[in-house]
């Protein structure tokens, strides 16, 4: 019976779904486990296909999907280009693939 915020904003860490035990050949690597991102956002976005979830960050208990990943489509709930170091390397990494 808690009120959740909304929207959503701050710093939150992400972690691997539960159907995705590491990130690999993505624009996450394992080294970004539990690193945290800035999210601003009042909406959640559910994947129809849970195998496309493959970062979830927990907001007041809840489980939001924080990057998705679709055949060559990725997105991100937060804001790469406001998360510092952290950003950065997802940044890095998408140019990469």
């Amino acid at each position: 019976n808690k009120e959740i915020k909304v929207p959503h904003v701050g710093w939150n860490e992400i972690y691997p779904s539960k159907n995705k035990q590491e990130w690999s050949n993505k624009i996450l690597k394992n080294s970004l486990i539990g690193k945290s991102f800035y999210f601003v956002h009042s909406f959640i976005g559910i994947t129809k296909d849970p195998n496309s979830t493959i970062a979830i960050c927990n907001y007041f208990n809840i489980s939001i999907p924080a990057v998705i990943s679709a055949n060559n489509v990725f997105g991100c709930q937060f804001h790469p280009e406001k998360s510092g170091d952290n950003g950065l390397e997802i940044l890095r990494n998408f140019c990469e693939i």
